[in-house]
């Protein structure tokens, strides 16, 4: 991924970040698109309350200094941490859930006294059934804002390959409103991204690529 933080607000980014790539580029036309070059603190504030304007589609903070603004972005917010995998198994093709009429990845909230590697090999045990499946690799982290009880929330989900040992077949957890489960090869991932979150579609760009390469 580029250098620098997305964090989604539903499915609208906010963007903190060095430079623009030519897809971040191409967003600073776009009707809605807030630019903040060189920022300060009250600016952060401001973007943070703009974000909940209909009209706003996306913020961009263009800085030098992205370590300090997320420090001082993620100071307005309750953090919560998660862990979730991508699941391959022996054919390389990767586990998808179905929940809440879109398609996502198995993951959930990081447990006291777990490691998040711990958590993330839970969680997908829990919504998914595999239960003999190890982690490969980080990938890295995704992130989202939201309000729980009145309070605004940023939740870290930090992000595994891990790889399904045998022949297993996987069963839903009900309970979490997963209504199916499918395995997918990497060809033939275009119903997904149609339907699943933008930072579902981040993530999977950035493992397709590396699957992709020769």
């Amino acid at each position: 991924m580029n250098e620098g933080y997305i964090v989604y607000f539903g499915d609208r980014p906010y963007y903190i970040v060095s430079h623009l790539w030519p897809e971040l580029y191409k967003q600073t036309s776009v009707a809605g698109t807030i630019i903040a070059n060189h920022p300060d603190a009250g600016m952060i504030t401001k973007t943070i309350r703009d974000m909940e304007a209909p009209g706003t589609k996306a913020v961009i903070i263009l800085t030098n200094e992205v370590a300090l603004y997320w420090k001082i972005f993620k100071s307005h917010f309750i953090p919560v941490t998660a862990g979730g995998g991508v699941v391959f198994n022996e054919n390389n093709e990767v586990l998808f859930i179905y929940r809440r009429k879109t398609w996502d990845l198995p993951k959930g909230k990081h447990d006291d006294g777990e490691t998040i590697e711990e958590c993330a090999l839970r969680e997908v045990q829990e919504e998914t059934g595999i239960q003999n499946v190890s982690i490969e690799k980080r990938i890295g982290a995704t992130y989202h804002v939201y309000a729980e009880k009145g309070k605004p929330i940023l939740k870290t989900t930090e992000w595994f390959t891990m790889r399904a040992n045998g022949e297993q077949k996987p069963v839903p957890q009900t309970e979490e409103d997963i209504e199916k489960i499918v395995w997918l090869d990497v060809k033939n991932w275009e119903e997904i991204f149609a339907n699943t979150y933008p930072s579902v579609k981040l993530l999977l760009a950035e493992v397709r690529g590396e699957l992709l390469q020769p």
